[in-house]
């Protein structure tokens, strides 16, 4: 079972420029190879694959940056984007359901995130982050412990209007399921909070009843200062 663990990212003003150029970066690469495989298909009606793509990784032009200083699996993650957008594209279209939606080329504005398909050329030492592009460590702000002995699969950083979030997919062990060996119907009441099968109540909180007298306390008053005496002439 694959959990996602989000951590907000605390990174330096060098970082920010750095993960920005590195997601706009990604932009770029998902448009060129999106326009190798429309071009392909032009010139020879085959298609192209994402493995077909992934081969040929130093042939897409154009390259924003020399992605030779990036890690291969940056690039991957973008690619098998674009191979999921194809293949929900294929999907509708056999299903005819509606407009097919063709994938399209990648605004500014419609590319937020970027990530690594597996998680190697990156390093986690449990308090900052480290890949290739990025200069120095960067920290993860931590809020709540990853479980022991995380193993984790990928990672997908992602910005939003109050900055930037790293996602963690852990691989946790399925949990076993439990025997049910007697089955309970529980039906809402108006007395109590809920009535069960097997003669069972369970009562009702009455929160706001509890929280009458908080309700009802004025609110403290303003002390009046005593009137500014004037000075005798």
């Amino acid at each position: 079972m694959i959990l996602t663990y989000r951590y907000r990212l605390l990174p330096l003003k060098s970082q920010h420029r750095a993960l920005e150029r590195l997601c706009a970066a990604q932009r770029e690469w998902y448009n060129a190879a999106l326009w190798e495989r429309i071009d392909c298909y032009w010139k020879t009606g085959k298609a192209r694959t994402y493995m077909d793509q992934c081969k040929r990784v130093d042939r897409l032009p154009p390259r924003p940056i020399r992605m030779g200083e990036l890690p291969a699996n940056l690039q991957r993650w973008t690619l098998k984007r674009l191979d999921d957008a194809f293949q929900g594209f294929f999907r509708r279209l056999k299903a005819r359901n509606g407009k097919a939606g063709f994938p399209r080329f990648r605004g500014k504005g419609r590319w937020e995130a970027f990530g690594f398909a597996e998680f190697t050329g990156i390093r986690f030492d449990g308090k900052r982050l480290r890949f290739a592009g990025m200069p120095g460590g960067l920290i993860v702000h931590l809020h709540r412990e990853l479980p022991e002995h995380a193993d984790i699969r990928s990672c997908v950083f992602r910005q939003d209007g109050s900055g930037w979030f790293v996602c963690l997919q852990i691989a946790v062990p399925t949990p076993e399921k439990r025997a049910i060996a007697t089955v309970i119907v529980v039906d809402l009441g108006l007395e109590v909070f809920s009535y069960c099968s097997d003669k069972a109540e369970i009562p009702n909180p009455r929160i706001a009843r509890r929280a009458e007298k908080e309700l009802r306390r004025p609110a403290a008053r303003a002390i009046p200062l005593p009137a500014r005496q004037s000075s005798p002439p």
